[in-house]
């Protein structure tokens, strides 16, 4: 039990507990000599609660709906029929990352008075993709993907086949039928969509069940560059490579290919050149919950108390010396730490005060702890790994930095921008695709850490940019996914 863990409370059950055959005989006992049940009290409460449109008439009531079309007062029938146009979103694994901030954003800026919105998921167990799950508007309905396939015997070995080699044209047309089988006959029976999309766009098996649906549109959508993502190593060996270049040979099947920025957009129309044409590619930026963001900030935060991932165990900000930076994002390659911990290593050498924060979590965490020892900034940098709240202690930071070697629409410099802060950021499209050209923030000449050294002097010194319109800015990514969708 300690194991596995129970959906309810003992101390609910209606009944006794017992834990031997002595226990069991006498509780028996009990029952068979007629004495007062008291357990009774918790006997209705759990029937009240679990079991109260139950009068042992309920397989009859739906055998008769179902086969013979007797409807019943008693059978409660929620139908998804409308004249909106309806909408099916796979939102990826609802993991702590961008993807799944930037699709609960979208999520809570649609019009529903014109969308019908559907969300399918596969079961989750992690409390991270739980709570994220819990944060889903309650506008949309959210159907769960799990079982076995409707697909035959043949089609399950080409299925496993073609997620491993890619799918050519005649690969997909072999195969097309048996995913919309399964898609519109035991996921959603009964339902139609007018749009399908998939817009975590990482996942080869989920690509291709949302491509093969019945509708007007289907869209992928591409959070990053994505030649250079499937490139991404992890512990010096390229992950994800496999699992991209299946996807890849599924992008001529979608109506549009949609990067989260424009500049994003130009970057992958000019690395997938050779897989999709020019047509398939379309933006729509990111939205961010700029309301949310603010509010967070306010709540209160004890600088003194914070824990390290790595190095000092507490950490306590000093707030009165103006040269506290913090930079945030997944600890992986892309992120460029280990070349910032070095800039900001010399950059430490003339600002003795100075102090870098870093957050969030991922599989370099070990890499770049050995590298702030390596520099002898224990101390001086610190990871503070994932925070439930991580607005509220950027918002007591001076500044904010991206060192990133590659992005798809940076949603840290957003935020950040939300909040005030002045920041520096890696001279990537993405990024200036945000900033501009040193409007909104000081872009480096480079990603090498004497770049990131001398924008780091320069930031200090510069006077305050242009402030962010922020409300502008939502106001137009709505307008790219109606027009999307339109």
């Amino acid at each position: 039990m300690e194991d596995r863990g129970v959906y309810l409370d003992f101390n609910d059950l209606p009944g006794p507990q017992v834990v031997n055959f002595e226990q069991l005989r006498k509780e028996i006992d009990r029952i068979i000599d007629g004495r007062k049940n008291k357990y009774l009290d918790k006997y209705t409460a759990m029937k009240n609660k679990y079991l109260a449109y139950d009068d042992g008439n309920t397989t009859e009531r739906y055998v008769q709906r179902i086969f013979k079309n007797e409807k019943s007062n008693k059978i409660k029938e929620v139908s998804v029929d409308s004249n909106k146009k309806k909408l099916l979103i796979y939102v990826g694994g609802m993991l702590d990352n961008g993807v799944t901030s930037s699709a609960l954003n979208l999520l809570n800026q649609l019009d529903y008075n014109k969308f019908d919105v559907t969300i399918m998921m596969y079961l989750q167990k992690k409390k991270e993709c739980l709570n994220n799950i819990e944060r889903v508007n309650k506008n949309t309905r959210i159907m769960f993907a799990f079982g076995a396939p409707l697909y035959t015997n043949k089609e399950i070995l080409k299925d496993e086949k073609f997620l491993r080699i890619g799918f050519s044209k005649d690969n997909w047309e072999s195969m097309i039928g048996g995913y919309q089988r399964n898609m519109s006959y035991r996921i959603f029976p009964n339902m139609s969509f007018d749009v399908s999309i998939e817009f975590s766009g990482y996942g080869g098996a989920t690509v291709r069940n949302l491509l093969s649906m019945k509708v007007n549109k289907r869209f992928i959508y591409l959070h990053s560059e994505m030649a250079k993502d499937a490139k991404r190593l992890t512990n010096d060996k390229f992950t994800l490579i496999d699992n991209f270049n299946t996807i890849f040979t599924l992008y001529p099947y979608a109506s549009k290919l949609v990067s989260v920025s424009k500049a994003l957009m130009e970057e992958n129309k000019n690395q997938l050149s050779h897989i999709v044409n020019e047509k398939q590619m379309t933006f729509s930026h990111n939205i961010v919950s700029h309301e949310k963001i603010l509010k967070l900030a306010k709540e209160k935060i004890d600088l003194n108390r914070l824990e390290s991932i790595c190095g000092d165990s507490i950490v306590s900000v000093n707030t009165r010396t103006g040269l506290n930076f913090v930079t945030s994002g997944r600890l992986s390659s892309e992120k460029n730490y280990i070349t910032l911990i070095k800039a900001f290593a010399k950059f430490e050498e003339s600002y003795s005060g100075a102090r870098l924060f870093i957050l969030g979590k991922g599989p370099l965490q070990s890499d770049i702890d050995r590298a702030i020892e390596s520099e002898e900034m224990y101390g001086k940098i610190y990871m503070l790994g994932h925070l439930d709240n991580p607005f509220s202690f950027i918002s007591k930071m001076d500044y904010y930095v991206l060192a990133s070697v590659h992005e798809g629409q940076p949603m840290v410099l957003l935020e950040a921008l939300i909040l005030g802060k002045k920041i520096m950021a890696s001279n990537i499209k993405p990024n200036i695709g945000v900033l501009g050209d040193n409007e909104y923030g000081l872009i480096a000449k480079g990603t090498t850490s004497e770049a990131l050294y001398d924008g780091l002097k320069n930031l200090v010194k510069l006077p305050d940019f242009k402030r962010f319109d922020y409300i502008k800015y939502n106001q137009e990514a709505v307008s790219d996914f109606n027009r999307l969708i339109d």
